[in-house]
């Protein structure tokens, strides 16, 4: 099936598992295919006979919006994350191509590091199943006049969509004002007893004051180390650090659980006296939870993240850490249990929570070895990426020289690809 020339191209990428909830999509973005304002463009548009390969990666060059059906099925898809989504985030990133996730399932997409950068639809954490019908048809019909705004800004007479931050030649930019993001926080409780292993006490006013100008600046440095951030106080004797934003990393969930264990090792070497004249054993208690927050893109926001349940879930869990001990969500341990020893506690009620949590403790940071060899997941769909590099290792072994750079958005897979060369 032909497409109409000089419309912008709509693509639609989605799990086959996923095809009804595709077709609904479609159905309200042909609407404006039949006012003449885009072509939607699926795997139907594909003849019998037709080598499919090369229609995708055409349709995929030739979009000016991608819409991704977000599921189980699409993130565990060999081709989608092996094919489709590395192109449609490369032209992200070099040509301004606009990606909408769109939230068919509940999934784990916050452990997908290039998804959590991104703005998805319908919003506020809720997917499509989850809705009422009339509901879905109001999100699905939204979407399809944003998708009809977005394709509105041209630039000369080619229907482009801007890159984020960038501002069309008269026109002010027309990048969102905010976005999601998956970021990992850490909530800190400054603790004082009278002795090493002694009940915690309360500190007077001065005494706090003093301790916590001291503790912020000694946390500020160590979160600096490993790209963090101090975030506002939440009163009394805890702070916020994140981690995330405005750099993001694949290792995110790690570097706030190492910065949490040095911190914690650093506080319990801080001396303080009462007001009696007493010493003042100093300890910290740490909860750290990877969730989404909402972030500005406005370089003087006021409030440059809104971490709403986020934060609430990591406050919660806090009160559960002893002091010195640093503890993290079922979340955060996901991300970090092939580079961290952990011990599992038990389940607690979290408010917010529909089911029981399972907290976990830190109690050291593998080595190296341990940590490479533990519980690596299968490599899927990247045969002809590691045949690629065993061809090219074949002519160094050789003595032909080679150099090859493995380039890619973070949590793509670039690092595990190596492992298996290996």
């Amino acid at each position: 099936m032909g497409e109409s020339r000089g419309r912008p191209t709509v693509f639609i990428s989605y799990s086959q598992q996923d095809e009804v909830w595709k077709d609904r999509v479609v159905s309200h973005l042909k609407v404006l295919e039949i006012e003449g304002e885009l072509t939607v463009w699926d795997d139907n548009r594909i003849a019998a006979g037709d080598d499919w390969l090369p229609e995708i990666s055409g349709a995929m060059n030739r979009a000016a919006v991608a819409v991704l059906l977000i599921s189980k099925e699409f993130l565990t898809s060999g081709f989608i994350r092996g094919t489709e989504v590395p192109l449609l985030l490369k032209r992200r990133q070099s040509e301004g191509l606009r990606v909408i996730p769109l939230f068919v399932h509940p999934c784990a997409w916050e452990a997908v590091d290039w998804l959590a950068g991104l703005q998805g639809r319908p919003g506020n954490g809720r997917t499509l199943s989850e809705s009422r019908k009339p509901q879905i048809e109001k999100h699905l019909s939204a979407l399809a006049l944003e998708i009809r705004d977005l394709l509105s800004q041209k630039v000369d007479t080619v229907q482009e969509i801007p890159a984020p931050g960038a501002s069309l030649p008269g026109k002010s930019s027309s990048a969102p004002a905010s976005e999601r993001r998956q970021v990992t926080v850490a909530c800190c409780e400054l603790i004082g007893r009278d002795s090493p292993s002694g009940s915690p006490q309360a500190f007077d006013p001065e005494t706090l004051e003093e301790l916590m100008l001291r503790f912020r600046a000694l946390a500020e440095t160590v979160a600096g180390r490993y790209d963090g951030h101090l975030g506002g106080a939440l009163g009394g004797q805890r702070l916020l650090l994140y981690f995330g934003f405005p750099q993001g990393h694949e290792d995110n969930a790690q570097r706030a659980v190492r910065a949490a264990l040095e911190l914690t090792d650093q506080t319990a070497q801080m001396s303080a006296v009462s007001d009696l004249g007493r010493p003042i054993f100093l300890a910290l208690r740490v909860a750290v939870h990877t969730g989404s927050a909402v972030v500005s893109m406005e370089p003087q926001s006021q409030e440059p993240m809104t971490l709403g349940a986020t934060l609430d879930l990591a406050v919660q869990l806090q009160s559960l850490a002893e002091p010195g001990e640093v503890i993290v969500s079922p979340a955060t341990s996901s991300l970090i249990d092939k580079s961290f020893v952990l011990a599992v506690l038990p389940a607690a009620q979290v408010p917010g929570s529909a089911v029981p949590l399972i907290p976990r403790r830190v109690l050291d940071l593998m080595d190296s070895h341990e940590a490479s060899a533990a519980g690596l997941v299968p490599l899927v769909g990247r045969e002809q990426e590691l045949e690629l590099l065993l061809s090219r290792w074949r002519l160094a072994s050789e003595g032909n020289g080679q150099a090859i750079l493995i380039s890619g958005d973070a949590g793509i897979g670039k690092s595990r690809l190596v492992l298996a060369l290996r």
